[in-house]
């Protein structure tokens, strides 16, 4: 199958637009390209081509060095095919200008290094191809132009391998029918996965529905907040001029059933833009920077944003989704992620709109709920108003408490609160808040998050507790959803009041384990940088020695070609058999010892081989050994070197 250098080159193309690298990739196609161009060959031999292999070999371990050291390890692999386009670029380029149709493929590493390990002659233009286009796709840029421009790229191979059989119009007819049929097919898998996703989802939600719980959906029990309050231990810091920016919101929940807030709104992905992710569509008007550390023990989950969040950029948040809320999940991430957030609280989400689920009040909530709004004057009220009409009604007799221990038997948590203990912690306010909304006519949901008040002269920075946080409301007013938070105003200084003694020297050493942290995720300071120019630094020795070797073994070739003295230091009486065996016209090997070559010589033309190693050991003593040889061995040897050259003085060189 033929494949021209310029389908190469616009395969290398297609590869560096769709993995982000379109400079590496021009350059690539320049030179894989260029090729038609040029029409001096290079003169590679297989042996050339081993050493290219080599070459390929180091690239590709300084590679995997490079990946290892700069990328997390669940993209190691991904980011490891994605670069093989220039990974395997010597071996390509060696190809293109040699202008052999076949290259042999191999090497002399290992331990040893003389034992040549290669494989049968391949076309390597096939399989870079292949690369190029499984790279781009590995890339994963979900641009709507892969299919139709690996598609080309195909119909430039397929054409240029056309049969005769078929005529250029029957061609492209058949083949603009395969690809109209497989992106069908291909929309028709998506479509049919969907549905079997969703099909799916709904048959594991009605199971777990049965048991009070939902593994499918964002949800959150009363108690789990609770459970935090008792806790100091910080969880997030934040640097920001002026004032914190007050709540970081985390979730948002919009039907309540049986004690769970649930909510069912499907993640879409977040695609980069600018070594960042935009929250909300752009332009945006400017606004305040927020930077923020966050511990993800899990490597993923919520990110805590300020209201009207637009942008955020972080080195060690590698994937997000978002819902149509502005919910944001990081799907993948470092234990301890450091961002920076823009924010301006005037920006509103043009598809966070309300839903029925934003109006939706269960039967078991509604007799109670019914109960308490009973006198109210609402219907005439805005909807400024009624949200006003609900704050009052819990600052009269509403108190905060951290302790649940009165709840009457038989009583859900929320219908105690209302209407007997009047007294709980933030999830019994912002619930009973978003159901009084509806229940008199207000869009609402419930949200949680944090509460960033408190400042740490130590670090300079906000710090924020596992006691703080904190749920609250939102309500739908003038086409934007707005905070509603009935909790009483004391709760923050009330549980300060119960801080542990011990609490400050609790965060020292919290700082040093973030400054620990910070070090072996390599975020505050970019120790790979160090790492990866020394990976260079000794990969380019490592070149750099086997050039030599390459230099050197070419040399040692040369001079073994016939004509050049393998002995030349000392006057020895081995010398003379070497002459006569140079006249025999069987030139000695590069890689072989002069007992090899000899040895060789006799399986040929019987030259008395036990003679001539005899006398080797003895050369050896006389050029190696201090005290050389002594009268008795010199004369031997010598003796020895005339009764072979007697004996053998038969031979004739053969023919050439």
């Amino acid at each position: 199958m033929k494949i021209s250098p310029l389908l190469i080159a616009a395969a290398a193309l297609f590869w560096g637009v769709e993995s982000g690298n379109i400079t590496v990739s021009i350059m690539i196609g320049l030179l894989t390209g260029s090729v038609v161009l040029v029409q001096v060959r290079l003169n590679f031999s297989d042996e050339d081509f081993v050493r290219v292999s080599d070459l390929t070999s180091v690239v590709f371990l300084a590679a995997v060095a490079l990946i290892v050291l700069n990328v997390e390890k669940v993209v190691f692999l991904k980011t490891l095919v994605v670069w093989q386009p220039l990974v395997l670029l010597p071996l390509i380029v060696a190809q293109l200008y040699s202008g052999r149709e076949k290259i042999i493929i191999g090497t002399r590493f290992g331990f040893r290094k003389r034992e040549l390990h290669k494989h049968d002659p391949l076309d390597f233009r096939h399989y870079y191809l292949a690369v190029c286009l499984f790279s781009a796709a590995m890339a994963n840029s979900r641009s709507v132009f892969f299919f139709p421009a690996a598609g080309l790229l195909l119909f430039w191979l397929l054409s240029e391998n056309r049969s005769q059989a078929f005529s250029k119009p029957i061609f492209i007819g058949i083949f603009a029918a395969a690809l109209i049929f497989g992106f069908l097919g291909f929309k028709g898998a998506e479509v049919v996965h969907e549905h079997i996703r969703e099909k799916t989802r709904m048959f594991f939600r009605g199971y777990f529905y049965s048991k009070y719980a939902d593994p499918m959906q964002s949800h959150l029990s009363f108690g789990f907040i609770g459970r935090l309050k008792s806790s100091g231990d910080i969880v997030l810091r934040l640097e920001e001029e002026g004032a914190g920016p007050g709540l970081l919101k985390q979730a948002s929940y919009d039907l309540f059933n049986r004690g769970i807030w649930h909510n069912n709104q499907v993640f879409d992905y977040l695609v980069v833009n600018n070594l960042g992710w935009d929250l909300m569509e752009p332009p945006h008007p400017a606004g305040r920077k927020a930077t923020i550390e966050f511990y993800l023990p899990k490597e993923k989950g919520l990110l805590p944003q300020p209201y009207g969040s637009y942008r955020v950029k972080g080195s060690t948040i590698y994937e997000l989704e978002q819902k149509a809320d502005g919910v944001t999940r990081i799907i993948d991430g470092a234990s301890l992620i450091q961002y920076d957030i823009y924010h301006n609280p005037v920006l509103v989400r043009s598809n966070d709109t309300p839903t029925h689920r934003n109006r939706a009040v269960h039967p078991e909530e509604d007799e109670y709920l019914a109960k308490v709004v009973e006198g109210w004057q609402f219907e005439e009220l805005s909807s400024e108003e009624r949200v006003a009409v609900v704050k009052k009604y819990f600052e009269n007799g509403f108190s905060y408490t951290l302790d649940m221990s009165g709840q009457r038997a038989g009583d859900s948590p929320l219908k105690d609160f209302l209407l007997h203990s009047r007294a709980g912690y933030c999830e019994q306010f912002a619930t009973a808040t978003t159901l009084l909304l509806r229940k008199i006519g207000v869009p609402s949901r419930y949200v949680t998050g944090y509460v960033v008040t408190e400042r740490s002269e130590f670090e300079q920075k906000y710090i924020v507790r596992e006691r703080h946080a904190h749920s609250w409301s939102e309500a739908y007013i003038n086409e934007r959803w707005v905070t509603v938070d009935t909790t009483p105003a004391d709760w923050f200084a009330r549980e300060s009041e119960n801080r542990s003694q011990l609490e400050s020297i609790k965060d020292m050493f919290s700082y040093f384990k973030l400054k620990y942290d910070h070090f072996r995720i390599r975020t505050e300071q970019n120790y790979n940088q160090t790492l990866s120019i020394i990976v260079v630094i000794l990969a380019v020795i490592l070149i750099y020695r086997i050039y030599r070797r390459m230099h050197a073994a070419k040399q040692k070739a040369e001079e073994g070609s016939g004509k050049g003295k393998i002995f030349d230091t000392v006057d020895s009486p081995l010398y003379l058999i070497e002459k006569r065996l140079l006249e025999l016209q069987i030139p000695r090997r590069a890689d072989e010892s002069f007992l090899q070559w000899a040895g060789r010589i006799h399986s040929i033309r019987n030259i008395e081989f036990p003679i001539i190693e005899g006398m080797f050991r003895l050369h050896l003593k006389l050029r190696f050994d201090p005290g050389g040889l002594d009268v008795q061995e010199l004369q031997r040897m010598t003796e020895q070197a005339r009764v072979w050259l007697e004996t053998c003085k038969w031979l004739d060189s053969p023919k050439s």
